[in-house]
């Protein structure tokens, strides 16, 4: 096995991967907890998750991933994101009022009303 150069830039872009892959595997996890009505459990969960993420911030700045980890990381990040307003409503079936009142506007037509 080849020693690497020390002059060789080190790819960071799969270790980056797999701290955003294994946060959205928690984050999974944590709607399902929410979906049993397990609220402790999602929280110990919410708490790993922002372990993850601040672990992640240690990590190579984001501007070095390629284009397709780029493409990547947005997908895992959008998914991430639809996980977390599952959790939300859950928690606060409220809140759907104000997601109908901010959601974006049908092509040509006007919000949905509440």
């Amino acid at each position: 096995m080849p020693i690497p150069d020390r002059h060789e830039p080190i790819d960071f872009g799969p270790i980056v991967l797999d701290h955003y892959r294994e946060i959205e595997s928690a984050a999974m996890v944590m709607l399902q907890a929410a979906h049993d009505d397990d609220w402790k459990r999602v929280a110990r969960i919410e708490r790993a998750i922002r372990e993850l993420a601040t672990r992640l911030d240690g990590l190579a700045p984001h501007d070095r991933l390629d284009a397709g980890q780029r493409h990547e990381r947005r997908l895992i990040v959008g998914r991430l994101l639809s996980i977390d307003a599952d959790v939300r409503r859950l928690a606060h079936p409220s809140n759907r009022t104000l997601d109908a009142m901010f959601a974006p506007r049908p092509a040509g037509g006007e919000r949905h009303r509440c």
